[in-house]
């Protein structure tokens, strides 16, 4: 149609296949930002349909990544996507299955830059899910949900992600609590064992920062999905997703 944009056809097209399919619990792409504005409040994919506020996320046309539409979703420091109130989410999960999964392209090296956090943090105490990139690059994963040190889950990659490139990442809970992370869809780090429950994760969803936003990701991101099942449970890396879900 000639007066309807290009994100708006990217964004109803992945909104058909999120609603296709009844394990997404949340999911954004670059399309579901329609002429962003930090003051304009996004609503997702899944099937809760979760206001997520973008503060200071933008457009990237420079680096999309092949096959998910001409644009990515762009971090600088101190940007990031927040679901404020995530309770419907959670109990999606429980201690059930779960998988999170992005595209992510870092442009610059630092201390703990984060893919996403989820839950709440009071003092040491955390009840939250968190996956960051240490100074090295490599890939760290934590879940917990009974707020004691140490966590339940705490994962380190082996892989390393690689400035400038877009590289998928996935952090897979099976039915029977085997908890994987896979770079480029190799396992990599120990699987641990989890029975935390999402149901705990009472605070807020965080893309792009810790829940304290501090740790900003600095790159790109595209393809953000989260869903109640595990995706996953071998190596893919013969089969990474080459379009949006």
């Amino acid at each position: 149609h000639p007066g309807t944009s290009i994100w708006s056809l990217i964004g109803l097209n992945s909104q058909l296949r999120a609603l296709l399919d009844a394990n997404i619990v949340f999911y954004l792409n670059s399309g579901t930002l329609n002429e962003i504005d930090e003051s304009v409040v996004i609503t997702d994919l899944g099937p809760y349909s979760q206001a997520c506020t973008p503060t200071g996320v933008s457009h990237d046309t420079a680096v999309p990544l092949s096959g998910f539409g001409a644009t990515a979703i762009r971090f600088d420091s101190g940007d990031y996507l927040e679901v404020t109130n995530a309770a419907e989410m959670t109990s999606g999960i429980g201690t059930g299955a779960f998988t999170f999964e992005a595209w992510v392209r870092p442009t610059s090296t630092g201390t703990n830059r984060y893919i996403c956090a989820f839950g709440t943090i009071a003092g040491t105490a955390y009840k939250s899910l968190g996956i960051y990139v240490n100074a090295t690059q490599y890939p760290v994963a934590f879940l917990d949900s009974d707020g004691i040190v140490p966590f339940e889950v705490s994962m380190t990659s082996t892989i390393a992600l690689v400035i400038n490139t877009w590289t998928h990442f996935a952090m897979v809970r099976e039915a029977g609590g085997t908890t994987t992370m896979y770079v480029g869809g190799v396992p990599t780090g120990t699987p641990a064992a989890s029975t935390a429950d999402f149901a705990e994760f009472t605070g807020a969803f965080v893309i792009g920062e810790q829940l304290t936003h501090t740790g900003s990701w600095v790159g790109q991101m595209q393809s953000i999905r989260l869903s109640n099942t595990a995706r996953w449970t071998a190596d893919f890396s013969a089969s990474l997703p080459t379009a949006p879900y």
